[in-house]
């Protein structure tokens, strides 16, 4: 019987990694091919952040968050070519918005789902936004000179120097607003679609 379980438990496990690797690679490199869209401000543009909330609500909240935790920060690497800024904001805004979006979707409905991303993505942004704010403020020397980061957080220093209330909820506001509208209008559908090849199943 023991065996049974510690076999059960093992494969589980091993699927999850499978599963979360995928997650990863797959946001890795969507999210990269939307990298250089130039937006209003600091955060991507990132129609990607589907796939890891889609991730969350079908295979469980450690499956997205940690998915979305380690693609976004290799999409961040290569990118701006250093660790410094996804370190500070969008790894652990990542893991935390994901993580909320599969935990609080359950039982899966449309209503759920919309409700869990609100909160998943304003905590996220919210992480993002003074996350950002304090690297640029206090640890901006960290980030190596000659690197593409470098160069894109001139202005956001400068923006910041001016009025960096502005800055901080501009910040969040823009990645709550995109976040949630990308999630909702692409994910809902995928994940009815899911649910009716599930159910069928």
């Amino acid at each position: 019987m023991y065996d049974h379980l510690e076999g059960g438990m093992l494969l589980r496990s091993s699927l999850n990694v499978v599963l979360t690797a995928l997650c990863a690679a797959l946001y890795a490199v969507s999210s990269y091919t939307t990298a250089y869209i130039p937006t209003p401000w600091l955060v991507q543009l990132r129609p990607a952040v589907v796939i890891p909330a889609v991730f969350a609500v079908l295979f469980g909240p450690l499956v997205g968050g940690l998915g979305a935790a380690i693609g976004t920060f290799v999409a961040s690497v290569l990118t701006y070519g250093t660790a410094v800024l996804t370190i500070f904001s969008g790894t652990p805004a990542n893991f935390v918005c994901f993580y909320l979006i599969g935990k609080l979707s359950k039982p899966f409905t449309w209503r759920n789902f919309v409700a869990a991303t609100l909160l998943g993505f304003l905590v996220g942004s919210v992480i993002i936004g003074f996350g950002l704010w304090l690297l640029l403020t206090s640890f901006s020397f960290l980030i190596p000179a000659g690197t593409y980061a470098f160069e894109m957080v001139k202005g956001s220093i400068a923006a910041i120097a001016r009025d960096p209330a502005a800055w901080v909820l501009g910040t969040i506001v823009w990645t709550l607003g995109t976040g949630v509208i990308c999630t909702v209008l692409i994910g809902t559908p995928i994940l009815k679609a899911c649910q009716k090849a599930f159910s069928k199943g």
